[in-house]
C-alpha cells in the first residue's frame, strides 16, 4: 500500500507524459497481486472459502506489466542511475539531461566543472537560460554562463528525447569547451593583423617616399637659390625671380607634407580601435555625408536619394560617416559630367542595407578583386592613397556588417553595405542628431 501511494504521488508530480504513462501501467500491475493476494490468501480463507492461493503467481503479472510498459514506451523508469552516472562521467564533454522545461535532471562532472558547481547541486537548474546565442534543438557555437557569471565559449548540440511513440519526454544537451579553440583563433587573428601591419608598413614606406623625395629635392634647390640670392642681392631683377621660384618650391613642400600627414591620418583610421559607439540613424549619417560630398559632384550630375524608414544601429557615427563619404567620393569621381548617383536605404530582417550605385566607368574584374587591398588605387599619382575602400571595409566588418561591390566595366558600380541591428532598434531623435554631428 505504501508503494502504491508513492507511485501515484510520483505520477502526479512527473513532468513527462511518458513517465506518467509508464507509472500508470506499473501501478495497474501492482494492483493485481495486491487484490489477488488479499482475496485468495486472506479474505476468502477468513470467510471459510478455500480456493487456490494465487499470491505468488500474481507477482508474475506485475513483472509482465512492467516489462510490457518498458517495451512499449522505450524508457526505463527504474534505470540503474549509478551506472548511468559513471557512463556520463567518462564523457569529456559536458552532458545534461533536461526536463521539457529546460531544467537539469542529471549532469556529469564536466558540465559541473564548466558551471563551477557540483553535479548534485545542479538538479533543477534552468540550463537553457544560461546558454546564450543558441535555441533549443539547435547546434553551433555559443556562450555558457557559469554560476559566477563568466561567459565560456562552447560548442553546443541539443536533441529532444522521444519515446517509441514519438512523444518528447526531455532534452539532452552536450556542451564542448571551446576556450582553447577561441584562444587559438584570437592568436591567429593577431598573427593575421601583424602580417597586415607588415604589408601596411611596406606600403606606407613606399607612399611616403615619393612626397618626401621631392620635398628633399625642393629644399635642396631652395637652399641653392637663397645662396645665389645672397650674392645677387644688389641686382633686384634677379633677386625677385629667385624669390618667386622660392615661393613655388615652398608651396610644393607644403603640399608634400600635407600628403604625408593625410597618409598618416588614414593609417590611424585604418586601425579605428576604441571608438565610442551609440545608437545612430543611418539616414542622418547619409544626409550629413551627402552635404559634404555634394560640392564634389560634376556640375550636371544627378543625385537620387531613396531613404526608407530604417531602424537605428549601434555604431560609431564618425566612422560610418567616413565610410559613406568614401563611397560617395568614389562614385563622384567615376561618373561622367552628366552621370547619376543613387543612394538608397532599406530595412532587412537582420538590419539595414545601404546601396550607393553609379552609372560611371565601372571596374574590370581584375581591379574588382583588389579594391579592398590597402594602397591599391587606379587613380593617378597624388590623387589618392588607396586606403579609402580598405578603411571602409575594416570599419564595416568591425561593426559586424558586410560590404560588397558589384561592377561592370563601362556600365557602373554598386556598393552594398549591410549593418546589423543590436539592442534597441530605436532612439530619441535628439540623441541621434547629436551622435551624427560628432
Amino acid at each position: 500500500m505504501a508503494g502504491m501511494r508513492s507511485a501515484l504521488g510520483a505520477r502526479r508530480s512527473s513532468p513527462s507524459p511518458v513517465e506518467r504513462a509508464l507509472i500508470h501501467w506499473i501501478a495497474l500491475g501492482a494492483m493485481v497481486p495486491l487484490l489477488v493476494a488479499s482475496l485468495t490468501d486472506v479474505v476468502l480463507p477468513l470467510l471459510g472459502v478455500q480456493v487456490v492461493r494465487l499470491a505468488t503467481a500474481s507477482f508474475a503479472v506485475l513483472g509482465a506489466a512492467i516489462a510490457w510498459g518498458m517495451s512499449r514506451h522505450g524508457h526505463v523508469l527504474i534505470a540503474p542511475n549509478a551506472f548511468a552516472r559513471e557512463v556520463l562521467d567518462t564523457i569529456p564533454d559536458g552532458v545534461a539531461l533536461l526536463t521539457l522545461e529546460g531544467h537539469i535532471r542529471n549532469a556529469n562532472r564536466e558540465l559541473a566543472r564548466l558551471l563551477g558547481s557540483d553535479p548534485h547541486t545542479l538538479v533543477g537548474l534552468p540550463l537553457m537560460e544560461r546558454i546564450h546565442g543558441l535555441g533549443a534543438g539547435e547546434s553551433g557555437e555559443c556562450a555558457l554562463e557559469s554560476l559566477e557569471g563568466e561567459l565560456i565559449p562552447v560548442s553546443a548540440a541539443s536533441r529532444a528525447l522521444l519515446d517509441r511513440l514519438g512523444r518528447p519526454f526531455g532534452l539532452m544537451v552536450v556542451l564542448r569547451d571551446c576556450s582553447e579553440v577561441a584562444d587559438l583563433r584570437r592568436r591567429l587573428v593577431t598573427a593575421g593583423r601583424l602580417a597586415a601591419v607588415g604589408e601596411l608598413a611596406a606600403g606606407i614606406a613606399h607612399e611616403i617616399n615619393n612626397p618626401i623625395a621631392f620635398v628633399g629635392s625642393n629644399l635642396a634647390t631652395l637652399r641653392e637659390y637663397w645662396a645665389d640670392l645672397a650674392k645677387e642681392r644688389d641686382r633686384d631683377a634677379r633677386a625677385g625671380e629667385l624669390l618667386r621660384d622660392g615661393e613655388e618650391l615652398i608651396d610644393d613642400c607644403l603640399e608634400g607634407i600635407a600628403r604625408v600627414k593625410q597618409i598618416v591620418q588614414d593609417v590611424k583610421g585604418f586601425a579605428h580601435a576604441g571608438e565610442e559607439r551609440s545608437f545612430v540613424s543611418v539616414n542622418a549619417l547619409l544626409a550629413a555625408a551627402l552635404r559634404v560630398a555634394r560640392p564634389l559632384l560634376p556640375l550636371n550630375a544627378r543625385l537620387e536619394e531613396i531613404l526608407s524608414d530604417v531602424p537605428h544601429v549601434r555604431a560609431s557615427a564618425r566612422h560610418l560617416q567616413q565610410v559613406f563619404l568614401n563611397l560617395l567620393t568614389n562614385a563622384a569621381q567615376a561618373i561622367d559630367p552628366s552621370g547619376t548617383i543613387r543612394v538608397q536605404t532599406s530595412r532587412t530582417p537582420e538590419g539595414v542595407l545601404v546601396r550607393v550605385t553609379d552609372d560611371g566607368c565601372g571596374m574590370a574584374p581584375e581591379v574588382l578583386e583588389r579594391v579592398f587591398d590597402p594602397f591599391f588605387t587606379t587613380k593617378g599619382v597624388g590623387e589618392g592613397t588607396g586606403l579609402g575602400l580598405a578603411i571602409s571595409y575594416q570599419i564595416v566588418r568591425s561593426h559586424g556588417g558586410e560590404i560588397r561591390i558589384d561592377s561592370t566595366l563601362g556600365k557602373g558600380t554598386g556598393v552594398h553595405v549591410f549593418l546589423p541591428m543590436e539592442g534597441s532598434p530605436e532612439q530619441d531623435p535628439t540623441q541621434t542628431q547629436a551622435a551624427a554631428g560628432r
